[in-house]
């Protein structure tokens, strides 16, 4: 699964219901008529936000928005590989790639502060 939160986001987040939320989600997914690239970027949406929301329970401001902000740049990376391979625009894939490269060293930069700060 490509959309995690760390152990200590977790943790510090605790136990959270986001079942109606995921729900009300599945129902927009499974709407007819979509194309293959909507369906493809809807579920990795799905997957981003139940773990971002969770974060965004978590009370304290700074860990909150590191822990959230890890979930959202995996789906800035899941969407960016969408677009790579059902998008057409030179210009668009290029930009992915960028966004991708830029978002994995974001992430790796949130991770090494939520290991030094959370406990």
């Amino acid at each position: 699964d490509q959309f995690v939160l760390p152990e200590k986001c977790e943790q510090a987040a605790g136990d959270v219901d986001m079942s109606q939320m995921m729900s009300a989600m599945e129902q927009m997914m499974s709407a007819e008529g979509r194309s293959e690239a909507s369906k493809a970027n809807m579920r990795a949406m799905m997957q981003m936000h139940e773990p971002m929301m969770k974060a965004m329970t978590i009370e304290d401001a700074d860990v909150a928005f590191n822990c959230g902000m890890i979930v959202h740049h995996q789906g800035g990376i899941a969407m960016s590989e969408i677009e790579l391979e059902m998008g057409e625009d030179e210009k668009s894939h290029e930009m992915a790639k960028k966004m991708a490269g830029s978002q994995k060293k974001d992430i790796e930069e949130m991770t090494a502060w939520v290991d030094e700060h959370v406990e």
